[in-house]
């Protein structure tokens, strides 16, 4: 069973979407708040997001600063699934074995 996470998208007619990142060389999570097409601001610019429960965890407050309404608790399992699969390596791996069995 093949699980991806794409982009979230948070506001089809305004075109708002979350892309879930991660920096390998730094070691570090981003969230990039996509708006018509471009990049509205990057969540973790100027932070150490070191792990992908952190990003999740202080995303609602950076989407609040843009006026985007919070995340729902579905939205945020799938960003956690994103920012583990923009990763990579055993996280992402336990992740999709604990989905596979789900199903």
């Amino acid at each position: 069973m093949a699980v991806t996470f794409g982009p979230l998208l948070l506001d089809d007619e305004a075109n708002t979407q979350l892309k879930p990142t991660f920096e390998p060389v730094l070691r570090l999570y981003y969230v990039e708040l996509w708006k018509d097409g471009a990049v509205l601001d990057v969540h973790g610019s100027g932070e150490w997001l070191e792990t992908a429960a952190y990003a999740v965890d202080t995303v609602d407050a950076f989407l609040a600063e843009h006026g985007v309404r919070p995340l729902t608790g579905t939205e945020r399992a799938d960003l956690h699934g994103g920012l583990l699969q923009a990763k990579g390596g055993a996280g992402y791996e336990v992740l999709t074995r604990q989905i596979a069995r789900r199903s």
